[in-house]
Formats: C-alpha cells, sequence, structure tokens
C-alpha cells in the first residue's frame, strides 16, 4: 500500500487523532508527506461539522393600548359644508377669509357643489308651487298680482317671476298659432298692482312694421325711377345722352 492509502485508512479507523498523532504513527515516513495527506483527507473525505449557530430569542415589546382614541381629521371639503350650512350667505370672498390656505378654485366649486344640493332638496315645493299658480291663471286668466297673493300667500315674493313665466307661455302659445315670433316679457313690463303690460309687445310690433314699411316705399320709388330712365338710355345711347343732356344745360 502507498503511504496515503495507509494515512487515509488510520485515520478512517481514528477520525478524531490529531496530527501529532498520525506523525508519531508515520514516523518513517517524512513529515511533509504525512501532512499534505493529512489535511488532503480532511478536506475529502472528512466533512466538518459546522456548529449550529444558537438564535438569539429576543424578548417581544408587549404594545400597550393607548387609552385616548384618535380623532379622525375632517376632509376640507367636509369643513366648508359645515362653514357654509352655519353662514349660508356667505360670499367666495369670506369664504376664502374663513380657508386662507385653500385655492380658491377648490373653494369655489366645493360651494357650487353645496349650492346645487340645496337646489335638488327646495326643487320639488317650488315646482309644486308654480303647477298650483299655473292651473290657478288658466283658470281666471284676468287675476293680478293682488289677488295671487291672497290666495297664495306663502309665496308673495315669488309671484312676480311665477306670473311672468305665465304670461310669457300664454304669449308663446298665441303666437305659435298665428306665426308670430314674440319676444319674453321682462320683469319692467308687469305691474304689481294689475298685473296687466305697460307698453303692450303687439304695439311695440306695429310700431316697427310700419317703419318698415315706410323705407320699402321709398326703396320701391327710387327703383321705378331708376327703371323709367333705362328705355331712353337704351334707345338713344348713352354718349347721345350726355351730348343732349350738356346741350341742353348750355342752351339754358
Amino acid at each position: 500500500m502507498s503511504a496515503r492509502q495507509d494515512v487515509f485508512t488510520y485515520l478512517k479507523a481514528n477520525s478524531n487523532a490529531p496530527l501529532k498523532e498520525v506523525l508519531s504513527e508515520f514516523s518513517k515516513t517524512k513529515d511533509t508527506t504525512v501532512r499534505r495527506y493529512y489535511f488532503e483527507y480532511q478536506k475529502t473525505e472528512k466533512k466538518p461539522v459546522k456548529p449550529q449557530k444558537q438564535k438569539k430569542i429576543s424578548a417581544k415589546k408587549t404594545v400597550e393600548p393607548k387609552s385616548k382614541k384618535i380623532k379622525e381629521k375632517k376632509s376640507l371639503k367636509q369643513l366648508v359644508i359645515e362653514f357654509l350650512e352655519q353662514s349660508p350667505d356667505s360670499l367666495p370672498k369670506e369664504l376664502s377669509a374663513a380657508f386662507p390656505k385653500a385655492h380658491k378654485t377648490t373653494l369655489g366649486n366645493y360651494r357650487r357643489q353645496w349650492q346645487k344640493q340645496k337646489e335638488t332638496t327646495t326643487e320639488k315645493p317650488h315646482k309644486d308651487l308654480k303647477k298650483a299658480i299655473f292651473k290657478y291663471l288658466d283658470k281666471n286668466p284676468s287675476s293680478n298680482i293682488n289677488d295671487l297673493k291672497k290666495v297664495f300667500p306663502e309665496a308673495a315674493n315669488k309671484l312676480i317671476t311665477v306670473f311672468r313665466s305665465w304670461k310669457n307661455d300664454q304669449h308663446a302659445k298665441s303666437a305659435k298659432a298665428d306665426g308670430v315670433s314674440v319676444p319674453p316679457i321682462t320683469p319692467g313690463e308687469i305691474s304689481e298692482t294689475d298685473g296687466i303690460e305697460k307698453p303692450s309687445w303687439l304695439e311695440k310690433q306695429k310700431e316697427t312694421i310700419a317703419k318698415q314699411k315706410k323705407i320699402i316705399e321709398k326703396q320701391k320709388s327710387k327703383i321705378q325711377g331708376l327703371k323709367n330712365q333705362m328705355p331712353r338710355i337704351k334707345k338713344t345711347g348713352l354718349i347721345d345722352s350726355l351730348k343732349n343732356f350738356i346741350l341742353e344745360k348750355v342752351r339754358k
């Protein structure tokens, strides 16, 4: 057997033998050769057992429950709506002063959304009241504002607007039947005392038509004068007519 095999066989039988013991066992062999085979065996044949690292057991931190509850922060929109609920007549300037860090466009959007929500909540009763006034006026078309105030005292501040709307509807219906375009009635055309239009829209239209007729008549007379002169120019020719015109002027 070779020296290498002898060293390997010995180490297999004595796996825990130190280097000194192996050197003394093979004293007849060179120390450098025994050392080389010893370490070769340790690398190839013997698998060193790695010591297991002990896991450090760390004490868990006990989280104590908070006694005080964390208050939820309100959004800017909620704060703006609360402000508008308390001060519904606030202007955009006042809203900007109440929220100086917020952008004006954002505040304006929140204000419009709040107003739209308010309108939807009050729209139905307003529509019902308008229908009731329209029905009353359809049955009593000669009624005026004072009559409406007696019948609908709770809607005194809206009667003129509703009355004007009813009048516009009536004019539009009659004009549609006659094929005439009617301008809407303005607030100044309705009197609170009698509910009748001060200057009639029909009279205004008559005046406008009369003026237009006069202009048309003048234009017709001018056109007719030009037509009467055309045959004379065609017969004599333009140059002859000019000569005759000059001669007549000289003779005079």
